[in-house]
């Protein structure tokens, strides 16, 4: 019960308890519907305010790179009420 304390619970830990939970739960059976559950019950309004779009450019290499994404967030009538940018690293895959 503390596990789920940890992740609904604002006070209980100054970590990040959303990594933690997925850390924790993506590896198990069902664990990335049970992450899906709780972040729903953690944050009930989750997917009902916003909509988010982005346009990704397409790469034409795989080389190391910083890449700047542009994200909007738009409420149900189609206002944008938030705007950011991704910084995203994009590289070769690393082997294993």
């Amino acid at each position: 019960m503390g596990f789920l304390k940890s992740i609904v619970d604002p006070n209980a830990s100054s970590k990040n308890r959303v990594r933690q939970a997925w850390d924790r739960l993506q590896g198990l059976p069902g664990g990335k519907r049970a992450f899906s559950r709780l972040a729903g019950m953690a944050a009930p309004y989750t997917g009902t305010i916003v909509t988010g779009t982005c346009d990704c450019p397409l790469f034409d290499s795989n080389q190391r790179q910083e890449c700047a994404i542009h994200v909007s967030m738009r409420d149900r009538a189609g206002d944008e009420v938030a705007r950011a940018t991704l910084r995203t690293l994009v590289g070769p895959k690393k082997q294993a």
